[in-house]
Order: C-alpha cells, then sequence, then structure tokens
C-alpha cells in the first residue's frame, strides 16, 4: 500500500544534497576517477520537453556532452528538439513513432508502450561495438513509447543501466498512485483484481485496460530486476516506491534548475497570492481560491486546463493568465506574495517550488506532494492538509504578516543558493553516481 511519513527529515536530507552537490567543488577530481567511462548513452520516451522526464533527460544530455562524454540520445516519438540536434558531442536516434493519443493505429502504438521490438533494435545498434566497462545506459522515461524491450537490451548487453524514477510505474499501472474517479490517492495493491477493474485513469476502460497489460508485461519479464541502479527526484518520492523496487543502489540525484540569482523579491503590499499549474481536479486550484476568498485576498493563477472556465465562474475576482514562459513565470513570481502548491496526488519533485523558493518568495505546500519536502528542507513556508480549505486558509493568515513573510521568503532563498540545482551540480552528482555503480562502491 503506497503511503509516506515525514518524520524529522530535514537534517537527513540536507546531509544527501550536501554529500551529492557538494562534489561540484571537486569536479576534476571525479572527472579523473571516471577516467574509463567515455559514452553515456540517454533513452526517454519523447525527444522533446514532453514533461518534466524528457526536460531533465534533454537537460541531462547537453550537461554530460558539455562535460565531454560522448552521448547518444534514444527517443520513441519525435520531433527532435533544438538542443539535442545543434549539440555536436550528442548524437540522437529517434525512431519517430506515433504517441498513443495521436496514432491513426491506436493498437500498433499501444503495443509499442507494451513491446517495442523496433526500440530494442536500435539500442543493440547503438551498444554494439560500445564496451561496457566505458558506457553507462540511462533511462528517464519508457513506459509512454519506448516500452521496456531497450532496458531489457541493454541489461543483457552487459551494461550498467540506470533509471532516474520521475513516476511510479514501476508499481501502479498509471504511474501515479491517483485514483482520477475518487479524485484521491489510489490505497489499493497495484495489480490486484480491484486495481486492475478499477476505472481510475479518468481515459475510459480502454486505457486503463492497456496500461493494466503494459504493468502486468512488465511484472512478468521482471524489468524492475533490470536496473543497476536508481535515482530519486526527491526523498519523498523515493520512500513512496521503494517497496516496489529491486533491491538495487538507490541515490536522491538533484534535477537541475534554470534560474538565476537575482536577490530576494522585494514584497509588495497588495501582491496577490499566486498558483502556478495546469488547471486540473489533481492540481486542486478550486482549494487554492476557495482559501483566498475565506481569507479575503487576491489570488493570482497562471495556467489552462479544463476547469479554467468554470472557475472563472466561480471565482470572478481572481486574476487568470494564460501558460507564459519561464522568464514571464518568474517576473510573476516576483510580484507575488507567495506560491500555494496544492496538488492531491504524489507528485514526485515540482520545480516551481524551488523556484520561488529561488526568488525569495515563499511557499505553502498542500502535505500529498513532494514540494512539502521543499519547504521543509529550505525553510522556505509552511505545509496544509491537502484538499482542506480552510487549513490553508490559517497558512494564508500567517502570511498575510509582512515580517513573517519576508523571513520565510529570505530563508528559503538563502538556504537554496548555498546548494543551488545547477545543472553542473545535477552533472556532477551524475558523475559521482555512475563512478560508484561502474566500481561497485554505490
Amino acid at each position: 500500500m503506497p503511503g509516506f511519513i515525514m518524520g524529522d527529515r530535514m537534517g537527513a536530507l540536507r546531509h544527501c544534497r550536501s554529500s551529492v552537490i557538494q562534489v561540484s567543488s571537486c569536479r576534476m577530481g571525479a572527472a579523473s576517477q571516471l577516467a574509463k567511462l567515455t559514452n553515456v548513452v540517454i533513452a526517454a520516451d519523447y525527444a522533446y520537453v514532453a514533461g518534466g522526464a524528457e526536460k531533465v533527460a534533454i537537460q541531462s544530455a547537453v550537461g554530460l556532452a558539455d562535460s565531454g562524454l560522448r552521448v547518444v540520445f534514444l527517443a520513441a516519438i519525435g520531433p527532435v528538439c533544438e538542443e539535442l540536434r545543434a549539440h555536436p558531442g550528442i548524437t540522437v536516434h529517434c525512431l519517430n513513432q506515433s504517441k498513443v493519443g495521436d496514432s491513426s493505429s491506436k493498437v500498433k502504438a499501444t503495443m509499442a508502450m507494451i513491446k517495442n521490438p523496433a526500440a530494442s533494435s536500435m539500442m543493440r545498434s547503438i551498444l554494439d561495438g560500445l564496451s561496457p566497462q566505458e558506457t553507462v545506459v540511462h533511462f528517464h522515461s519508457f513506459m509512454g513509447g519506448l516500452s521496456a524491450s531497450p532496458v531489457l537490451a541493454a541489461r543483457d548487453g552487459g551494461f550498467k543501466v540506470f533509471y532516474t524514477v520521475h513516476d511510479y510505474g514501476l508499481a501502479c499501472p498509471q504511474q501515479s498512485f491517483f485514483d482520477h474517479d475518487k479524485m484521491g490517492i489510489c490505497q489499493l495493491k497495484p495489480l490486484s483484481l480491484a486495481c486492475c477493474t478499477r476505472p481510475c485513469t479518468g481515459r475510459g476502460l480502454a486505457f486503463k485496460g492497456a496500461v493494466t497489460l503494459r504493468a502486468m508485461a512488465n511484472r512478468r519479464r521482471h524489468v524492475a530486476d533490470a536496473f543497476s541502479a536508481y535515482a530519486f527526484v526527491s526523498d519523498f518520492s523515493g520512500d513512496i516506491i521503494r517497496p516496489y523496487l529491486a533491491k538495487r543502489p538507490m541515490r536522491w540525484v538533484p534535477n537541475p534548475i534554470d534560474v538565476q540569482d537575482r536577490g530576494v523579491r522585494e514584497l509588495q503590499p497588495d501582491a496577490p497570492y499566486l498558483f502556478v499549474g495546469r488547471l486540473t481536479m489533481e492540481k486542486d486550484p478550486r482549494t487554492f481560491l476557495e482559501a483566498c476568498r475565506f481569507v479575503g485576498v487576491g489570488a493570482r493563477v497562471v495556467g489552462d486546463g479544463p476547469l479554467k472556465e468554470s472557475l472563472v465562474r466561480e471565482f470572478p475576482k481572481a486574476e487568470f493568465m494564460p501558460w507564459m514562459s519561464s522568464a514571464e513565470v518568474t517576473e510573476t513570481m516576483r510580484r507575488s506574495r507567495a506560491l500555494v502548491f496544492p496538488s492531491i496526488w504524489y507528485e514526485a519533485s515540482p520545480l516551481v517550488s524551488y523556484e520561488a523558493a529561488a526568488n525569495g518568495l515563499p511557499v505553502i505546500s498542500a502535505d500529498a506532494n513532494a514540494s512539502r519536502e521543499t519547504v521543509e528542507t529550505l525553510g522556505c513556508g509552511l505545509v496544509f492538509r491537502a484538499g482542506d480549505a480552510e487549513d490553508l486558509a490559517s497558512k494564508l493568515r500567517v502570511f498575510e504578516d509582512d515580517a513573517v513573510c519576508e523571513g520565510y521568503g529570505k530563508q528559503g532563498y538563502e538556504t537554496y543558493w548555498k546548494q543551488p540545482m545547477t545543472l553542473t551540480a545535477h552533472v556532477d552528482a551524475l558523475l559521482v553516481y555512475y563512478r560508484d555503480v561502474m566500481g561497485g562502491t554505490a
């Protein structure tokens, strides 16, 4: 049964963060100890930013190539983004297959999620002639296109295969432990009869059947056992998925965050509270808006989604803004009082909370997602009970005190910039992890 219990984890996580990120001060030393590592094969379902996993995969590929390694990127679905296509140190192999929702042959696309011979063949071709002593294979996603076939091909070739666990797909068929019908965390045993027959995806029974078949196939093929090591994107998500994984090395590796140090944002007296994200039930913007209305404070929403029309009607005093560029989001953050992250599902690593802290913007997070870890580790705000507008309202009232609000913002800013989650820190952490696993010391 999935669950998460948070005790006093701040000290432990800071120790982990320090031990991983501080390798940036001895990059040359790490590189010399990795003299035999010359190739990294990175695999993801998409060759462009389709989600957080692909974004990290692409950034990681660029950073590793910049460090001097030969990087090969394998993806099932294109087009290939400019960052990969233009980098001289990255070779891209994209199968240009269709994703399930866009394919004219849904059966064919669905079967490719379960078993993809083309991806397996391409992985074997990439690895042909490469030495397992000089090469690591690193998957960021594979269940939406590549399938487990290239994972098994890399394992069978004798290569060390890493997996960054961006979601819960090695346990939960729909990868989230969230029931979209009940709108809450799923407590069913994965692949039990109750699980297999539960219409939980919000995308119909056909889709649930497809992802259940995929999960059964992955279990039958012992896919979790095929990985040499796991990388977690947060301790929060690691604690949830760990019971379902094989006994392998496990380590927190910081996701890279593209944010500049512009100092603590200046608090404006009339600044509204901010929500950034898709307007869906699991992101729970309604609880945010209800709490702001209870307290009588301004609410600003950045994003779009199926709930937007109803929310605009229900909360006419709130400010709704469309999706915008990262730079525009940063400017909006710096004109807000605090970021509220009310998501009610097990989001594994919401980077927007780190971005807020890096700008001196306090964060109020629901306790059901990994943003709470950011709040507790950086000391940048407060945590409320997920889905409880009254509890969130009580936290908003605390933040109405300017001194308190500015105090949390300054604390988060100072803590974040002591050990920023840069691309360099990410690459250095990977190099140390690769070295430890290849050397048998992880």
